[in-house]
């Protein structure tokens, strides 16, 4: 039910599109309540022709549970095999199913965000600042997965009877999704408010493009240490009673040397959804959470070894090295963009044709999914091997491997179906038999942890490398725009100080004939800049004419309409400069605010 994958998808999607430069207007949420509507009318059609499937199991069972079939003709054994054969591969098929619904769900709001404009619908009318829009760019993609569920729900009745109310797994669901988002928006918020508190920040943010990203990190891993408070505040949770079991389980995690700062009765209010998490960075905010359905379904001793599992990752410090490979992620991902960009620079991409920056920008985004989705997958698969190892030591590969095939035969899922982040109950359960038969395969089932572990490693110092010449030029480019915001801030304030207003123009001059030694594309905007401070300062300039005539040039001589596009937006840059300079010398007001203004009317 955790729908990490598509929530990380959707939160790229809305990032993306607020660059694509989409058209808003009332057909944006009219196209929001389509979407809605469609997935919903998919998801229901699934899950009818999926319960008709499970009732015809039944009915099979019942006919053979009743002696219906018993007939000289029919070999009951086998007709008993060959059902169970069937609904487990059928269940296999559920997990497709449900599969498909999400992927029409992320296509729907791809299309609902790069064609029908919400992202800029939530920017331009609703005038959400950046930072806090995550929450507002995710309600229609929120809202699919809501109506998905309302089909998934008569699933989840004819698989496992009215556990719970209609509403109550709506809510489940949903605070389950929240307690992937949340963290993400409270970043985003922090993120907004610690740069509207501080200009001086906001400006260096906006002008470096990796200082801002090494921030972010910095701000995220911070806010990754109280998450732990967030989950618990989102989820319908209540301390474990003192008792024998909360007593047993406390000394357990002491003797092992294992600090756990609380432990949690998750009220799902099912019989069947039975599991346990650890969260927390640091021992005061490590929590482990267990449902009520788990506590109830299985005895002392399996609860024990469950809770083991999870003291497993905490020994093993997994949700900091899962820290570590989401920042390594962001790395590898500029990476993969840098030098993508770099080959299409150099020509290798010569058959992309028309909108080839868009189509460079979606290739690099596609190969660095795909790197993200198989190695996190192959890491977390490997990091709960190592957990379930744990356990197995600590108690017994018996009590843990029993633990497991509860937990599967409760929950209703296919014992032989592997996910993105756990191997299947059945593969692991194999694994814990031979571990106990033979312990010595543990460090050679590990090694395929440390090879995957140096394997990202590897990724990531490669793509740092890839990265250098984008991060000098960006402290190159940064430096100059840093000072002309400085400058630009200077120039309208209350109390002026003309000494440092004349520093930081030299400071900028300085910086922008840095930029203009670096290459052609930062000497124009050297130029560019040179003729929006003259403009300032009253000072006649030709920076825009022989800029306007270059553009012009090119356009003249392009050999594609990729290369005149390019041009005529070349040009449309520098005429927007131009008029800007000019208003905000005309009205005292910030050259970026009118700048801005140009960009958002265009859009």
């Amino acid at each position: 039910m955790f729908n990490i994958v598509g929530i990380l998808l959707a939160l790229i999607i809305s990032e993306t599109a607020q660059s694509a430069g989409s058209p808003a207007g009332l057909h944006s949420p009219i196209a929001a309540a389509a979407s809605v509507l469609l997935v919903g009318f998919v998801s229901w059609w699934i899950a009818h022709g999926a319960t008709g499937r499970l009732r015809y199991f039944r009915q099979l069972e019942q006919a053979l549970a009743g002696g219906a079939l018993d007939s000289p003709l029919i070999d009951r054994q086998q007709v008993t095999h060959q059902l169970a054969c069937d609904r487990e591969r059928f269940m296999r098929q559920v997990g497709w199913l449900r599969l498909a619904t999400s992927a029409l769900e992320i296509g729907a709001f791809a299309a609902l965000c790069w064609l029908g404009g919400w992202t800029t619908f939530v920017t331009d009318v609703w005038h959400v600042p950046h930072g806090l829009d995550v929450i507002p760019f995710l309600l229609p993609y929120l809202g699919m997965m809501v109506a998905g569920w309302v089909g998934s729900y008569r699933l989840e009745v004819e698989l496992r009877g009215r556990a719970w109310g209609f509403w109550s797994y709506l809510g489940h669901n949903l605070r389950m999704n929240l307690m992937t988002l949340a963290p993400i928006a409270v970043i985003q918020g922090g993120w907004w408010a610690i740069k509207a508190a501080s200009p001086a920040v906001a400006d260096a943010m906006s002008s470096f493009i990796y200082l801002e990203f090494a921030a972010y990190m910095a701000v995220a891993v911070v806010a990754s240490i109280f998450l732990p408070v967030l989950v618990r505040w989102l989820l319908p949770t209540a301390r474990m009673a003192d008792g024998p079991l909360r007593t047993r389980l406390v000394n357990f995690a002491k003797a092992r040397g294992v600090r756990v700062g609380n432990i949690f009765v998750w009220r799902t209010g099912s019989h069947h959804f039975t599991t346990a998490f650890l969260i927390g960075l640091i021992a005061p905010f490590r929590y482990v959470f267990i449902t009520d359905a788990l506590l109830r379904q299985l005895n002392e001793d399996e609860v024990e070894a469950v809770f083991a599992h999870e003291l497993g990752h905490a020994r093993h410090r997994h949700l900091w090295g899962l820290l570590a490979f989401l920042v390594a992620f962001s790395i590898v991902w500029m990476g993969i963009d840098a030098a993508i960009s770099m080959a299409g620079g150099a020509g290798w991409f010569t058959t992309l044709g028309e909108g080839a920056a868009w189509k460079l920008q979606m290739l690099s985004l596609g190969v660095a999914l795909m790197y993200g989705y198989i190695s996190f997958g192959y890491i977390s698969r490997r990091m709960e091997r190592q957990a379930d190892f744990y356990a197995a030591k600590h108690t017994s590969p018996q009590l843990i491997a029993s633990a497991l095939l509860r937990v599967g035969q409760i929950g209703g899922h296919s014992l032989r179906r592997h996910g993105w982040r756990h191997f299947s109950i059945e593969q692991r359960v194999k694994e814990l038999v031979l571990l106990a038969q033979r312990p010595e395969v543990e460090p050679v089932l590990n090694m395929e942890f440390r090879r995957a572990v140096l394997g990202v490693l590897l990724a990531t110092v490669l793509s740092v490398a890839a990265l250098a010449p984008s991060v000098q030029k960006d402290v190159v480019t940064g430096l100059a725009s840093y000072s002309f915001t400085q400058f630009d801030r200077e120039r309208i304030a209350p109390q002026r100080d003309p000494a440092r207003l004349e520093a930081l123009r030299v400071r900028t001059i300085d910086r922008m004939h840095a930029m203009a030694d670096y290459d052609h594309e930062t000497k124009f905007f050297a130029q560019w800049y040179g003729g929006v401070m003259d403009t300032l300062a009253g000072r006649p300039t030709d920076a825009f004419d022989k800029l306007a005539r270059e553009a012009e040039a090119d356009m003249a001589s392009a050999q594609s309409d990729t290369e005149r596009k390019y041009a005529r937006r070349m040009l449309t840059f520098v005429e927007r400069g131009e008029r800007a300079a000019q208003l905000a010398r005309e009205n005292g007001t910030r050259f970026t605010d009118e700048f801005d203004k140009f960009a958002k009317d265009e859009r």
